[in-house]
């Protein structure tokens, strides 16, 4: 009696327990990617860049645009169509009413037509309000 009781608590807790000890919820060594530190994983920001850019680029004037949102800040490197590096007045002032239309919360809009702007958007590291060729508007 005592080793059909003996074996049948062994059991029990060998299939109660079973990979119990596996599921520990570490994710050593970020084996499987997750994003544990990152609780504000969104991007909003590019989003609201995307939009921007792309509001730009509708304008007559303007061949190509990338946008970077930065402290409150619109960086807008724009390539005007036929390859004019003039930017007006004008057409300055109706680029950053379009991205503060669409961001409320940008408060300064700083535009080039720098070609090296232009065509490297992906360098965005750097601290563009330090370098001339930015005009504010």
């Amino acid at each position: 009696m005592k080793r059909i009781a003996l074996v049948s608590v062994a059991l029990s807790a060998l299939v109660l327990s079973a990979c119990g000890v596996n599921n520990d919820g570490s994710n050593d060594n970020n084996r499987h990617k997750a994003n544990i530190n990152n609780v504000n994983n969104d991007t909003k920001g590019t989003k609201v860049e995307d939009q921007i850019e792309n509001k730009i680029v509708s304008m007559n004037e303007v061949d190509k645009s990338n946008v970077t949102i930065k402290n409150n800040n619109a960086y807008v490197a724009v390539q005007l169509k036929n390859n004019n590096n003039d930017l007006s007045k004008d057409v300055a002032q109706r680029i950053a009413d379009q991205a503060k239309a669409i961001d409320p919360d940008i408060e300064n809009v700083y535009i080039s037509v720098n070609p090296d702007a232009s065509v490297n958007p992906n360098d965005r590291m750097n601290d563009f309000s330090n370098d001339s060729q930015w005009t504010s508007n």
